[in-house]
């Protein structure tokens, strides 16, 4: 496989503090690649390093072979934390001023992009009357003129309704798959980069403490378990313990039970085992393992944001 990006013991550092520290991290062409952590973790920071804009303490940034930050630029697009444009000038005239600066871009590369991301009808609108979704779409456009191979994406979707995080969702898929870009995104909602990605990393304090396959790091935790809600892990677990067929597979950020049942064992059996021993407000929720769940863990936050 062909390495879109190759960072080796990335550090940055602000006076005495760490907000990157010495990240080692591997993205493949064709990767859609999930880098996640809560804010403040050095998403961003890492972000500016790899286009030139923070230069490192220490590290190495490759993209596609190329070490020199002028010649990484050739192959980046990126949106870092949101787009902002003029806002008295249209969608159109905002692009025409960047290629401006480009000689590279023609004005049939910003046709191309405004059809890409769906405001070839809306390019002559004003960008101060722009929604906050073609807002975000037009950052996106300005990020594809150039004809990058690699995309960075920091919170595409932050501050965005429902049908917005759906579209930008869409576009961001249709771009690894129908246009063959290799995505970098970064964020700290989980579900969104478990519906996105093939590869994740987790970041946290600027330290990646996972990384890999997705389908690999959740492995068979992925398949549905059950909570048992309404009593604390302490209580449940010796009556699970004693019951055949229902294995314990972790505690949720609440406190509840995580369990597991074997072919043909009835949840209501342990239902049933729980009230007799006077546990009668225990229920049971199915639930599924997801990245949330293992960020959780690597980073032994609970569910109330402190650290364990």
């Amino acid at each position: 496989m062909t390495e879109a990006l190759l960072l080796k013991e990335l550090t940055r550092t602000f006076g005495t503090r760490r907000a990157v520290d010495r990240l080692n991290l591997r993205v493949e062409a064709g990767d859609c690649y999930g880098f996640l952590g809560p804010n403040g973790a050095g998403k961003t920071t890492t972000l500016r390093m790899i286009l030139g804009l923070v230069r490192p303490s220490e590290g190495e940034i490759i993209v596609f072979g190329e070490r020199h930050p002028i010649a990484r630029r050739h192959h980046l697009g990126a949106v870092i934390e949101h787009a902002d444009f003029h806002s008295f000038l249209s969608g159109r005239a905002n692009l025409e001023v960047l290629a401006a600066y480009d000689h590279g871009v023609k004005a049939a590369d910003i046709d191309r992009a405004l059809e890409r991301v769906g405001l070839r009808d809306r390019q002559h609108d004003h960008y101060g009357t722009y929604s906050l979704g073609m807002k975000q779409r037009l950052g996106i456009a300005q990020a594809l003129m150039r004809g990058p191979k690699l995309l960075l994406l920091d919170e595409p979707t932050n501050g965005l309704d429902p049908a917005g995080i759906k579209s930008m969702r869409d576009l961001i898929a249709e771009l690894r798959h129908v246009d063959g870009l290799t995505v970098f995104l970064s964020s700290h909602l989980m579900h969104e980069v478990e519906m996105l990605c093939n590869r994740v990393g987790f970041l946290h304090r600027g330290v990646l403490l996972k990384e890999g396959d997705k389908s690999e790091l959740l492995g068979a935790k992925a398949a549905a378990y059950h909570e048992l809600r309404g009593a604390s892990a302490d209580k449940v677990r010796p009556i699970v313990d004693n019951m055949a067929g229902c294995t314990p597979v972790g505690v949720a950020p609440d406190g509840s039970l995580r369990v597991v049942f074997e072919e043909g064992i009835k949840p209501s059996t342990l239902l049933a085992a729980c009230e007799a021993a006077g546990l009668d407000r225990v229920e049971i929720q199915t639930e599924r393992y997801t990245l949330e769940d293992l960020f959780l863990e690597v980073t032994g936050v609970q569910a109330d944001g402190q650290v364990g």
